[in-house]
């Protein structure tokens, strides 16, 4: 699986504020301040997530996290620790994978996801 985002301003704010990198689609790094360009932009529709920055994608303790359950409600609440170890019960009750939406006070923007 490859992860990306297609907002280039969710790409830029995950590297600025938690050193994700990317990498263009033939797998070359990128350099977000040198490419966020309109040129880039218009020659580029995914910001793809390099390797070495997928484990920035795990639920960390204190993660803010969006569930979907399965009757349809959403909760939103803190990942704890006992989450970690109980994800996979977890997975049985909710309808989406737990989504983190804020990390250290700050967004979190999470990526899409291509097969």
């Amino acid at each position: 699986m490859r992860y990306f985002y297609t907002d280039p301003l969710a790409a830029a704010w995950m590297s600025k504020h938690f050193g994700m990198r990317f990498v263009y689609p033939n797998g070359h790094s990128a350099d977000l301040n040198h490419d966020m360009s309109c040129n880039w932009q218009l020659n580029y529709t995914r910001w793809y997530i390099c390797d070495d920055s997928l484990h920035l994608l795990k639920r960390q303790v204190s993660d803010l996290v969006r569930l979907q359950w399965l009757d349809d409600s959403i909760s939103v609440r803190e990942w704890e620790e006992i989450d970690s170890c109980t994800e996979e019960g977890l997975d049985r009750d909710v309808r989406v994978r737990p989504i983190v939406i804020q990390r250290n006070g700050m967004a979190f923007h999470s990526p899409e996801v291509e097969p």
